[in-house]
């Protein structure tokens, strides 16, 4: 049985901040380490106080790289031994409480990687959230999380910067086994909150889940489409969140590959407030799945029409 647990977190900071710039405009790079968390073979909550951010970042561009590193030698623990379900980081920003960043479906970057003069305005915002970690381990090691962060200094921050918010459309389902090569959908409703851009989004969904996508519902124009990317069989079977029963080709009971990554995606679209859209999510159902989320996290920027 998994068990649960919840203690105050201490907060470890590796900066190593460097000049950066591709094609988008010139940013910071640092890096961050989030723990030592204790694992051993069992599932555990941390909760996160604070957050590291640079004390001369005015606008977050980009948050995520998610890695896994051995206290007792700094090593990378490989996916499979450590999962990490998932890390959630909320701040204010413009006065709303929204995700600012965050992992999920072991190592996957929950967060915009922005460009041209978009921006999450995060210059003295408190970022705070939780982490929860299944450990395979046969004894109990204490691990470091550590992410990278693309910022904007003061020097560096756009002439008439788009500042970016955040918001969710989620739902629970149950998967039904249907035979193999069947898919099984369930869909809902989202409304473009404001006038503005929707610039990026990405789906959070269990083993089992192929896509999550957002829908223009008046024209059925597929502006997002974010599948799961799996292991193999051979690299890595499941160990959480596994079917139920499996049809016939499926190599029998709980015998499913596990998630290597969720796959973001870039919209950058302008749209006035109350567009409609459809979040449909798709889930394999060749086997049985209980308990599974279908969820889109979306970055969004309040707007005029652009000219």
């Amino acid at each position: 049985m998994s068990r649960w647990l919840s203690v105050v977190l201490v907060v470890l900071v590796l900066v190593v901040s460097l000049a950066s710039a591709d094609s988008r405009l010139p940013y910071t790079v640092s890096k961050h380490r989030l723990g030592p968390f204790a694992v051993h073979n069992e599932q555990v909550m941390y909760t996160i106080l604070s957050a590291p951010i640079d004390d001369d970042a005015k606008g977050i561009v980009f948050w995520g790289n998610w890695v896994l590193y051995d206290a007792r030698d700094n090593k990378v623990i490989p996916q499979g031994q450590v999962f990490l379900h998932h890390v959630m980081l909320f701040g204010l920003v413009m006065g709303q409480n929204i995700l600012v960043a965050g992992s999920s479906d072991e190592r996957t970057t929950f967060g915009p990687n922005l460009r041209g003069n978009f921006v999450m305005p995060t210059d003295g915002t408190q970022v705070k959230g939780n982490v929860l970690l299944n450990g395979f381990l046969p004894e109990k090691r204490n691990i470091w999380i550590e992410y990278e962060l693309h910022y904007y200094t003061a020097a560096q921050m756009p002439n008439n910067p788009i500042k970016v918010l955040a918001t969710l459309s989620a739902i629970n389902l149950e998967v039904p086994q249907l035979g193999a090569g069947r898919i099984y959908n369930q869909s809902a409703d989202w409304y473009m909150p404001v006038d503005g851009y929707l610039v990026t989004a990405v789906a959070h969904l269990h083993v089992g889940g192929i896509t999550g996508r957002l829908i223009d519902a008046s024209n059925g124009d597929v502006v997002c489409d974010s599948p799961v990317i799996y292991h193999t069989l051979a690299e890595l079977p499941c160990k959480i969140e596994c079917p139920g029963t499996c049809a016939v080709g499926r190599g029998g009971l709980g015998a499913y590959p596990a998630i290597k990554s969720i796959r973001p995606c870039d919209i950058y679209r302008w749209y006035p407030s109350g567009t409609m859209f459809k979040m449909d999510i798709q889930y394999d159902a060749s086997c049985s799945f209980s308990s599974n989320h279908g969820h889109l996290y979306m970055w969004y920027a309040p707007a005029p029409p652009p000219v």
